[in-house]
């Protein structure tokens, strides 16, 4: 098995692309140019944005979805999501992993990645937490699970279909951001899963295919510029704490069970 964190190399992406090709059919060359042209756009270069009509036009499909008040899941289906999910990982999720080896926290026998893609957080996971139980949900029956799946033979990962078992660790990197009632899946996860750690990236306030404008809470619609607070207070008053990391933008939050932190 490689080494999923090392630095980022331009055939890494045809790797990737070539392995979902096994699974989807579409032009890896392509997808290449605009898998590098969202990763250059998610690092700041506005100028690319103009090369990314198809990923915007999912977007503006799913958002019209959402004011006719019927949220188009179909784009998780779409072939051009793997691409998303790709970015996504050389962008923000590799980096967040990377930082959770300076971080002390509690034992962590077992992990979930939430909303794991197509799997490669979780297979890196694996390798930062080496003798732990590791494990990544997603909708099963779709095309992620089972690209996931198979990766997860190759990396000693298991999917679920939702988190449904206890875990010491939970990692959510832009996850709760696509359920509409977020705090309520995320008392869900804590009632069931009870975890000692949980590493958290929300963006609730950005506007991205699968965001919502308005979350629901308590049987109200929210805008999403507020869920945020909704959000840490629920992980506040079921006893968690959160870590001063020092990472930029407090980018990933990491919380912390109070009981844990004397028992880690």
């Amino acid at each position: 098995m490689t080494e999923i964190l090392n630095k980022f190399k331009t055939d890494d992406l045809t790797t990737y692309l070539e392995f979902c090709k096994k699974f989807i059919d579409f032009d890896v060359e392509e997808a290449s140019s605009i898998a590098t042209n969202t990763i250059k756009y998610y690092k700041g270069s506005k100028s690319n944005r103009d090369l990314l009509r198809y990923g915007q036009e999912i977007e503006n499909k799913w958002y019209q979805s959402l004011e006719e008040g019927t949220p188009d899941y179909d784009l998780y289906n779409d072939n051009y999501f793997v691409i998303e999910i790709w970015s996504c990982w050389v962008v923000y999720s590799r980096r967040y992993i990377k930082l959770l080896k300076g971080l002390e926290l509690p034992k962590i026998n077992s992990v979930i990645d939430l909303g794991n893609g197509i799997g490669y957080t979780t297979g890196a996971l694996k390798q930062v937490f080496k003798d732990a139980d590791v494990y990544g949900t997603n909708m099963e029956g779709t095309l992620q699970f089972d690209i996931a799946s198979k990766l997860g033979e190759d990396w000693n990962f298991k999917m679920l279909p939702e988190p449904n078992i206890q875990s010491d660790l939970i990692f959510a990197s832009e996850y709760f951001e696509h359920i509409e009632e977020p705090i309520k899946h995320l008392q869900n996860v804590l009632d069931v899963c009870k975890p000692k750690a949980l590493v958290i990236a929300n963006s609730f306030g950005s506007k991205s295919m699968g965001h919502f404008d308005e979350y629901i809470y308590n049987g109200e619609k929210i805008q999403n510029k507020k869920i945020g607070r909704l959000f840490n207070k629920t992980l506040r008053n079921n006893n968690y704490k959160q870590l001063k990391t020092g990472f930029w933008n407090n980018r990933p939050t990491v919380w912390v069970k109070n009981e844990t932190l004397t028992k880690s």
